[in-house]
């Protein structure tokens, strides 16, 4: 395996939100499925990638995640 490195957390953050705009309360499926897809092509630093924009995801919806002002 070579050296992962982090994704960039802007990307990210905008990319959680482009998805939860576009898939709405079906992005959890969407993500897991290209989570599946990275894992079984051995795709780590894009595993890596959509394990971090899940991660958003889960923090807009369900936390204090947005960085606007509720």
């Amino acid at each position: 395996m070579t050296d992962l490195q982090p994704p960039d957390e802007a990307e990210c953050w905008a990319e959680a939100r482009t998805l939860i705009d576009q898939y709405g309360d079906e992005v959890g499926a969407y993500l897991q499925m290209m989570i599946d897809v990275c894992m079984k092509e051995h795709e780590y630093q894009l595993l890596l990638k959509w394990t971090t924009i899940r991660n958003c995801v889960a923090m807009i919806v369900d936390g204090p995640g947005t960085a606007t002002p509720q």
